[in-house]
C-alpha cells in the first residue's frame, strides 16, 4: 500500500512507534545531509527550519503547517535524484578516462544509472 509523504512523515513521529523514532535519530548532521533542494522547500514552509531542524516539537508543527503537494516533494526529489546521478555517472568517467577504473568497473559504479530506475544502495559506515 502506497503511502502519502504525510502518512510516512506522521508514522515517523508517531511515540507508539519508539523504535522507529530510536532508529532515525543516528546521528545525522541535517545541514550537511540535506540536499540544497529540500531545504529550499523547508525553507518555504519555514524560513527558521535550519536553526531548529533536531527538535521534535518543530517538526511536528512543519507537519501541521505542511503546504507541498505530494506531487511537489516528488519532482523535488526527481531533481535531487538526477543531480545525485550526474555526480555518480561524472565520477564513473573520470575514474574511467584515467585508467583507475576498467569499462566493467565503471558500468557496475554508475555509467549506466537511470534516475527513472528503482535503484537500491547501501552503505556502511565504519567507526574509526
Amino acid at each position: 500500500m502506497l503511502q502519502s509523504s504525510n502518512q510516512v512523515n506522521q508514522s515517523l513521529h508517531d511515540p507508539d512507534q519508539h523504535e522507529l523514532n530510536v532508529q532515525r535519530k543516528n546521528g545525522v548532521h541535517a545541514p550537511s545531509f540535506i540536499t540544497e533542494i529540500y531545504q529550499h522547500m523547508y525553507r518555504m514552509v519555514n524560513q527558521n527550519w535550519l536553526e531548529h531542524h533536531d527538535e521534535s516539537e518543530f517538526w511536528e508543527e512543519m507537519l501541521d503547517r505542511h503546504t507541498t503537494s505530494d506531487y511537489q516533494i516528488w519532482e523535488y526529489h526527481k531533481t535531487a535524484t538526477g543531480r545525485l546521478f550526474k555526480v555518480i555517472r561524472e565520477n564513473a568517467r573520470t575514474n574511467l578516462k584515467s585508467c583507475y577504473w576498467n569499462i566493467e568497473t565503471a558500468l557496475v559504479n554508475g555509467l549506466t544509472l537511470d534516475p527513472d530506475t528503482l535503484t537500491i544502495g547501501f552503505a556502511r559506515r565504519f567507526a574509526t
